[in-house]
């Protein structure tokens, strides 16, 4: 009888993925849905979601109430801001809580939110969305430490995908980004326009991740980049090349990060299987495994007793990541 963030984030990914069926079934796309049409649908998906709960505690208080007024309206924004980052490029949404499962040397399945794909000649483009309510950036030093692997694997079960079904064609990586649920609120400076208003909650909820850096792929993602996207985490110096915090990878690096990812988890695998479950929690820069961990009670670890230092991870650039999964993977 209560109510957490893993319950808030079940009916935000369950009301999308309804909201994109209705839409599939509809006379509608994403390119060509009207907002009021659009409205309707969200309504519909919450009421669909939440008439699946049964003695929700959502319909028991005002303050549930309250908390489905709010998840309607954060849906809204949602699926306003998803349409318009799916409207300024090419890419088209294929499938929506994609199931994938994988049998090597273990056994793995997942779901992927959102796969997206873009057909040209004898090209396939396929980039892979993953919903967050909370906050959450793409770490190329956690996926190569093991503790962001989520993305790569999807899109690696993505691509394999697409190969199984158009074996003719070149199947190849476009991104792979976090979308943040939310519904900000922003800064508004002197008169604005709401279009100037809507502009910047669009720049706020700009996706995370890690894009291609074809010039090509990333005008099929936002065609109207130019120096700074605000769809994608790519921008550009004045002198035309990737800024600092552009979070760009070529396709050969999409290539090894897709076959370091497949070999991290075989190895993480085998870990666990064989019981190897020490307590020695890692830390990188102020993270700590530690600092959110509900099971301090059980595992008893306290850094002040001798001998506890746990693993501290250094934080490789995106250059040096690189080079160390080249060197491990070849």
């Amino acid at each position: 009888y209560s109510f957490e963030a893993s319950d808030l984030g079940s009916i935000f990914h369950d009301a999308l993925d309804c909201y994109s069926a209705y839409l599939a079934e509809g006379e509608y796309d994403w390119f060509t849905v009207p907002k009021e049409q659009s409205e309707a649908y969200v309504e519909r998906a919450v009421e669909t979601c939440l008439s699946k709960r049964e003695n929700d505690v959502l319909l028991s208080s005002a303050r549930g109430k309250y908390a489905i007024q709010r998840i309607r309206r954060i849906l809204c924004r949602t699926v306003d801001v998803l349409t318009a980052q799916i409207r300024r490029g090419v890419f088209r949404p294929s499938r929506f809580e994609a199931a994938f499962s994988f049998e090597d040397e273990l056994y793995l399945r997942g779901r992927i939110d959102r796969v997206d794909t873009f057909e040209e000649e004898n090209d396939i483009y396929v980039k892979v969305i993953d919903y967050k309510s909370g906050s959450q950036s793409f770490d190329l030093a956690a996926l190569y430490y093991g503790l962001q692997l989520q993305l790569m694997v999807y899109l690696n079960a993505a691509l394999e995908t697409q190969k199984r079904e158009h074996a003719d064609k070149n199947i190849i990586p476009a991104g792979v980004l976090y979308y943040h649920i939310d519904d900000p609120l922003i800064e508004k400076s002197g008169e604005m326009t709401s279009e100037e208003i809507e502009r910047q909650i669009i720049a706020e909820l700009r996706m995370k991740g890690l894009v291609n850096a074809d010039e090509k792929i990333i005008q099929m993602m936002d065609r109207e980049f130019s120096k700074t996207s605000d769809v994608i985490p790519v921008s550009k110096t004045a002198n035309g090349e990737f800024s600092r915090y552009a979070s760009v990878a070529t396709t050969e690096q999409f290539g090894l990060l897709s076959n370091y990812v497949n070999q991290k988890i075989k190895e993480l695998g085998a870990q666990i299987l064989s019981g190897m479950i020490p307590v020695n929690p890692c830390k990188m820069d102020q993270m700590s495994a530690c600092t959110y961990c509900r099971y301090h009670g059980i595992c008893q670890y306290d850094e002040k007793e001798s001998g506890n230092a746990g693993r501290k991870l250094d934080r490789p650039t995106p250059e040096e990541v690189f080079e160390r999964i080249r060197q491990v993977t070849e």
